[in-house]
């Protein structure tokens, strides 16, 4: 489409707006099988808008739209899900159809690393 590639993303459930490891998945495909010259930027045409991949040596180089963030009040139950304290998180914002939680300090965020599945 417009010499990039149309590019959708399902769970299970339901259709998702973005899905970086299946963007990196797909240009690296497209490289691997010829289909894209290696040297040619990746193009995607998604429901987050036009997603870019290019090749640097072995890296690949992804470019997201930037969102905005839009500052909130915690949600109910919300510290209790990540396993924090209420005090443990500064702030929250909101962007497309996600959030994002700035905790309180680094040691805060190690606690988290010990606790959930890697």
């Amino acid at each position: 489409e417009n010499g990039g590639y149309r590019l959708r993303w399902f769970t299970p459930a339901a259709e998702v707006k973005l899905c970086g490891h299946a963007t990196l998945a797909s240009a690296h495909t497209l490289w691997e099988t010829g289909r894209l010259p290696r040297d040619k930027r990746a193009e995607f045409y998604t429901l987050s808008g036009v997603l870019t991949a290019e090749r640097e040596g072995d890296l690949i180089t992804l470019c997201f739209p930037a969102y905005k963030l839009v500052p909130a009040e915690p949600l109910p139950g919300l510290a209790a899900a990540l396993g924090v304290e209420e005090r443990d998180i500064k702030e929250v914002f909101f962007y497309a159809d996600n959030a994002l939680v700035r905790l309180r300090d680094e040691a805060v965020l190690r606690t988290l690393s010990r606790i959930l599945p890697h």
